[in-house]
């Protein structure tokens, strides 16, 4: 592929377009949290973690480890709706294999919460967990996380759930996880309360060890099955919120927002469910959980189902859907899954992620998780979405995007000029260090000469430019330079392509 990258050691052409970054201004923070991933309990991790050795394989740590995740997201989406935590910690001979709902079988993997966590403490990531829903309880959830983060002498009181099972105190919990060798609580800031149970589409699959035809958009309890209905998920959610705040006040608890089922939009106002729509309730979903479910934040998941170019813009739909739900009366968002279903191993993929990023910040969302980090096998669905993907553990144009991110982006995000060529710029605290990533959205066929305002002063350090042929191109390429610039970084940003670049002050 040519080389569509122009240097200037200083100053730029005067006919250059200037790309024009207000520096003093601060339009939101750059968390780690916003630099996150998807995991999944099953199969090891889905090829994280060696069942022979019991030990995350040497070969994928470095991998995961150069993405700097600032956060993971365990033990799934739609797997972790039937996950019972505390069947998978403890010696390996005490443990339960779990169901996993994209195959209706039993998986016996020794990747449980205790090694999801402490690999996370390992690489400096935080962990947003999700409770079950087809059989969960407020009792269930609230166990999870005081096995996650309470004090053995915790004596808050979960209790007896609506199916019978008594989960007893907090500490007792907590005192499981000291005797399993993590003294210390892990911390966990963050837990979502089930995964789109709105969303009753068939996945051809029963409930493992059952005839029952699994669903995400129902649930389990004392033995009757009981549609999720918009009220019924906000109630459900409300007592989870209630007793989990017990155990720890400072977890956040989120709610599902419905922003789009298949792809297909929903007024944010006045979309209601399959479910509700099947059993006339008409209950919008959003305004029900805004009123009703007492959450810290909603639960957001944007994806895009169809083939079209458009997908490029898929985090102006992110910002819609803040837009419409602040104007619902909601306040905090997390975005914890988002992509494509189809080419998400393509240059598309690079630029979504970085947009996401970039929207994520603007609006102040609390995470923005990708979907997903790593796919052991690249014909499972969503599989091409991971960042590392197949047994020979390919990385994939999201992967590329992200890691570049992770090491550039500086905790301070500051104006910048928008177009169809869209740019987040951040800085350090003191302006001494400049995180710049750039996303060709133009769907065009020529490149683009930018001349990137820079503060005052000489600066040096890395640009990365990650391109292709077409924007749903496979030909990927990854091109590192070093740079020196004073007022202006000159760039030829190839068309389709993204542009990374961390900047130190060398005056």
């Amino acid at each position: 592929m040519r080389a569509l990258i122009a240097l200037l050691l200083a100053g730029c052409a005067a006919d250059t377009p200037r790309l024009e970054i207000d520096w003093d201004t601060h339009i939101g923070d750059v968390s780690p949290r916003l630099l996150g991933h998807n995991t999944v309990w099953s199969r090891g991790g889905l090829g994280l973690w060696d069942e022979a050795t019991r030990a995350v394989k040497p070969d994928v740590e470095p991998l995961v480890a150069a993405l700097k995740p600032g956060m993971l997201r365990f033990p799934g989406g739609t797997r972790a709706m039937v996950y019972h935590f505390d069947e998978a910690i403890g010696s390996v001979a005490a443990r339960k294999p779990q169901c996993d709902p994209f195959t209706g079988e039993f998986d016996a993997t020794t990747w449980g919460i205790d090694e999801a966590l402490q690999f996370a403490e390992h690489i400096g990531a935080e962990t947003s967990l999700v409770s079950p829903w087809h059989d969960g309880t407020p009792e269930r959830a609230a166990a999870m996380v005081a096995y996650a983060n309470a004090l053995p002498d915790s004596t808050v009181v979960i209790g007896v759930d609506a199916n019978g099972r008594d989960w007893g105190t907090a500490g007792d919990w907590a005192q499981r996880r000291v005797t399993n060798g993590h003294p210390a609580p892990y911390g966990v800031p963050m837990l979502e309360v089930g995964n789109e149970p709105y969303l009753d589409l068939p996945t051809g699959k029963s409930v493992c060890g059952t005839q029952h035809p699994y669903t995400q958009a129902e649930r389990l309890e004392a033995g009757v099955y009981i549609p999720s209905t918009a009220r019924d998920v906000a109630a459900q959610v409300a007592k989870t919120v209630h007793l989990v705040k017990q155990v720890d006040p400072t977890i956040l608890v989120g709610a599902p927002a419905m922003t789009d089922v298949l792809g297909t939009p929903n007024d944010p106002a006045t979309a209601i469910s399959t479910v509700d729509q099947r059993l006339g309730t008409a209950n919008a979903w959003n305004p029900t959980m805004i009123a009703m479910a007492n959450a810290d934040f909603l639960v957001l998941h944007i994806y895009s189902f169809g083939a079209m170019t458009d997908r490029v813009r898929l985090a102006d739909e992110l910002r819609t859907a803040i837009t419409a739900l602040r104007g619902l009366g909601a306040h905090d968002f997390a975005v914890t899954e988002f992509g494509t279903l189809f080419d998400a191993e393509t240059q598309l993929n690079a630029i979504i992620s970085i947009d996401m990023v970039r929207v994520a910040t603007e609006e102040h969302a609390l995470a923005s998780l990708r979907h997903i980090m790593i796919e052991d096998r690249p014909s499972g669905l969503f599989a091409n979405s991971a960042a590392i993907l197949g047994e020979s553990h390919d990385l994939e144009p999201g992967y590329h995007a992200m890691a570049a991110l992770a090491t550039a982006l500086q905790p301070i995000a500051v104006r910048a000029d928008q177009s169809d060529i869209v740019t987040l710029a951040t800085r350090s605290e003191t302006t001494d260090t400049l995180g710049i990533a750039i996303a060709d959205r133009r769907l065009a066929m020529t490149p683009a000469d930018l001349a990137v305002s820079l503060p005052e002063g000489s600066w040096t350090g890395e640009l990365v430019i990650e391109s292709a042929s077409s924007v749903t191109g496979t030909d990927v390429s990854v091109e590192r330079t070093s740079v020196n610039a004073s007022g202006a970084l000159p760039i030829t940003l190839p068309p389709n392509g993204v542009a990374i670049v961390r900047l130190h002050h060398s005056d």
